[in-house]
C-alpha cells in the first residue's frame, strides 16, 4: 500500500514546527530566506518542493521524510515551551 503526500499537511507540519520553536512568520521567513507572504502560503497551503521541504528539515533539525508524513510531534515535544502555550497547557494541566 503506498502513501500519498498532502502538500497541505507539509505546510501544517511546517506550522507546528515553527510554533514549537516560539518563531513568529516573521522570525522563520527571515531564517530560511523568504518572504513571509511566501511562508504563509506554504504553511497554508503546503507545498510540492523537495527542496524547499529539505530547507525546512535542515533548519528545524528533523527528517524531511518526517515533515513529508506529518510526524514530527516528538520534534515538537523536544522544543515544546509551556510559557508559549499557556491556553493548552492551562487545559491540559486544569484540576
Amino acid at each position: 500500500m503506498s502513501k500519498t503526500i498532502s502538500s497541505r499537511l507539509v505546510g501544517q507540519s511546517i506550522k507546528h514546527l515553527r510554533q514549537s520553536r516560539n518563531w513568529t512568520q516573521d522570525q522563520l521567513a527571515d531564517i530560511v530566506g523568504y518572504s513571509v507572504r511566501n511562508l504563509r502560503r506554504i504553511e497554508n497551503d503546503g507545498t510540492g518542493s523537495i527542496d524547499v521541504v529539505n530547507t525546512f528539515a535542515d533548519i528545524f533539525e528533523v527528517s524531511a521524510l518526517d515533515i513529508l508524513s506529518g510526524d514530527v510531534f516528538f520534534y515538537i515535544k523536544k522544543h515544546w515551551r509551556p510559557s508559549s502555550y499557556n491556553t493548552y497547557s492551562n487545559l491540559l494541566f486544569a484540576h
